[in-house]
């Protein structure tokens, strides 16, 4: 049994029966649909104690092979968190700063004069969401900065927030400029290697990946193999693949000050935007269950759902990785936290169909107004509006 303390009070986590509702709720939900919505693994940890480990379905479905602490997953967009981190260290090095702009990096990006690091990290650029490039094949580095740099803005940067993989794409290719290594390089000599992250790495879009879940996808109640993106199209923003162990590590690298100092952690930990939208460097922010998380989740839609969420105050973190894309992550980690704060949750429970009559249909029949202002029209078919 962990006992954890914080400012307001003291509580224990049983661990043994932190196992039994986590799995309770995971076995309910995954027999909901004909398809599971946890086909993966989902490690908690509490400092450096590992208090649930477990792994659902299969890495290789067809051939049911099955998950292992070796099993890698592309981490899709909680690469941002390790890129964050990455310039972060640049910035306590003293080779970078927040203030910085994308001009002194890349000369002739559009409006790159009024673009900071500080807005590229918090989402507030108003660079476009995506490049403008096929996902299908290998595209350089150049190529992807260039598919973008010469768009108009969608906001003057500091207005708005909106989310952009575009941003976060500069920020590892300004990363290559500061440290004259290749993002690749960096990473695993800065983030990966100290803290021990054996199983990860950068997929460049140019080799296959050994041991590898296969992504999947569900349509129409199968599961289906989802087509490959080449990874080369999101450098930096969604590139990398790691296992549940090595997310571990990475966790416990940055609690202990390994990777940054405290005040690099806080300054990322914070909401950074002054807008309504909570976002540190790398991370989002919110509640469950009373407690104060800091994170990212991430999508691909070559079959992967992710999500890597810190608790700072109580120590911690919950990792989700899986190998079906679309799944709502967001969800099974707020239930998985309302279990280990002794919090009230549902079990998952399937919603049975109300059959109503016809003299009850007939009277939502009729002409509507929708929110483009275009007209939409209500009729009763054969039972069905």
């Amino acid at each position: 049994t962990l006992v954890l303390t914080n400012c307001s009070s003291e509580y224990s986590i049983d661990s043994e029966n932190l196992s039994y509702k986590v799995d309770e709720y995971v076995s309910a939900l995954n027999k909901l649909d004909s398809n599971p919505t946890v086909n993966g693994t989902i490690l908690i940890a509490k400092g450096k104690d590992v208090i649930f480990n477990q792994s659902y379905g299969f890495s290789d479905i067809e051939n049911e092979v099955e998950f292992n602490n070796q099993t890698k997953f592309r981490i899709a967009s909680v690469t941002k968190f390790i890129t964050s981190i990455a310039i972060m260290q640049l910035i306590e090095d003293g080779k970078l700063g927040l203030e910085d702009t994308i001009s002194e990096y890349i000369p002739d990006f559009n409006r790159g004069k009024e673009i900071k690091i500080h807005h590229l990290l918090t989402h507030t650029s108003g660079i476009i969401r995506d490049p403008v490039v096929t996902n299908t094949q290998y595209v350089s580095k150049e190529k992807l900065i260039n598919s973008f740099k010469n768009r108009d803005l969608e906001y003057p940067p500091g207005t708005q927030w909106r989310y952009s993989n575009c941003n976060y794409q500069i920020l590892a290719y300004i990363i290559e400029k500061v440290s004259k290594q290749s993002y690749e390089d960096y990473v695993e000599q800065n983030i990966f290697k100290p803290a021990e992250m054996q199983d990860t790495g950068c997929d460049i879009g140019k080799d296959e990946i050994e041991n590898i879940a296969v992504g999947y996808y569900s349509l129409d109640g199968e599961l289906k193999k989802a087509s490959p993106v080449n990874m080369s199209v999101t450098f930096g923003s969604g590139n990398i693949y790691s296992t549940a162990q090595d997310m571990y590590k990475l966790y416990n690298a940055l609690i202990s000050e390994k990777l940054i100092n405290k005040n690099s952690f806080k300054a990322m930990s914070k909401n950074n935007t002054k807008l309504d939208m909570e976002f540190g460097y790398g991370m989002f922010m919110g509640n469950t269950a009373g407690h104060r998380w800091i994170g990212h989740s991430g999508n691909l839609i070559s079959g992967y759902s992710t999500n890597f969420v810190i608790f700072p105050d109580e120590d911690i973190a919950i990792i989700l990785l899986t190998n079906i894309s679309f799944q709502d992550m967001n969800e099974l980690t707020n239930s998985i936290g309302a279990i280990i704060f002794n919090k009230d949750y549902l079990l998952p429970k399937k919603i049975e169909a109300v059959k109503l009559k016809n003299e009850v249909l007939e009277k939502y029949e009729g002409l509507y107004n929708s929110n483009d202002e275009q007209k939409v029209k209500i009729k009763l078919v054969d039972g069905r509006l």
